[in-house]
């Protein structure tokens, strides 16, 4: 982990190089938007477990709790690093069920229970927030990009 303050030339090189990427990657931007590099070495830890548990219901006020935190103090750090936590956790969980998709196997509801979501049709909305697609035209835009 580059920390800001013990090696801050590298981390702002790492910075600008992810800044970057998405004009090197185009057409990668839902996988790009997925890096997060919060201002507070804070927010590590946390990040790490939205990641490790976003299968599971998620709220703000339970997470700040389970780190020592007030919810207005998390909410705090989360928008000073220009992160907001929904959103997070809804591309975190878009990215899950995409790896689902393309192992194959499960039906969208399946994979919509499987990442955290309680209603398939909430799936299929934020789905198509986070990536402009429904779940089904995205599948079937990676296959065709295998293809070629």
């Amino acid at each position: 982990m580059i920390e800001k303050q013990e090696q801050p030339d590298l981390y702002h090189f790492a910075l600008g190089f992810f800044n970057l990427l998405p004009q090197m990657s185009p057409g990668k931007e839902l996988l790009l938007k997925s890096l997060v590099i919060p201002d507070d070495s804070r927010l590590y830890p946390i990040l790490r477990y939205l990641t490790d548990h976003v299968q599971e219901e998620l709220r703000m006020d339970e997470v700040a709790l389970r780190y020592n935190l007030s919810t207005r103090n998390l909410s705090r750090l989360f928008q000073e690093s220009n992160i907001h936590f929904s959103s997070y956790v809804n591309r975190l969980r878009i990215m899950r069920a995409i790896e689902l998709m393309t192992d194959g196997g499960r039906t969208m509801q399946e994979i919509a229970y499987a990442v955290g979501f309680n209603n398939p049709n909430h799936f299929n909305r934020v789905f198509r927030q986070v990536t402009g697609q429904s779940p089904r035209n995205y599948l079937r835009s990676c296959q065709e990009d295998e293809i070629v």
